[in-house]
């Protein structure tokens, strides 16, 4: 399967740049929340599945992400 870009019908309007974040729009963003991924393959099968939660939820799970 081979994967081909899109091609444009009529003129195409040049792109415009972002608009730079106010104070105040930085001041209501959500920090970004760490989250901890774990790999994980299945007896049986050799596709290997990922698994990405914030500590919040592997510790709700029993699982704490930090432990050595």
């Amino acid at each position: 399967m081979t994967a081909t870009p899109a091609l444009a019908e009529g003129p195409v309007a040049p792109a415009v740049p972002a608009a730079s974040p106010t104070q105040a729009d930085q001041a209501n963003a959500k920090p970004k929340t760490a989250k901890y991924c774990v790999k994980d393959t299945r007896t049986g099968s050799r596709l290997e599945t990922t698994l990405c939660l914030t500590r919040e939820d592997w510790l709700k799970r029993g699982f704490d992400p930090l432990e050595k």
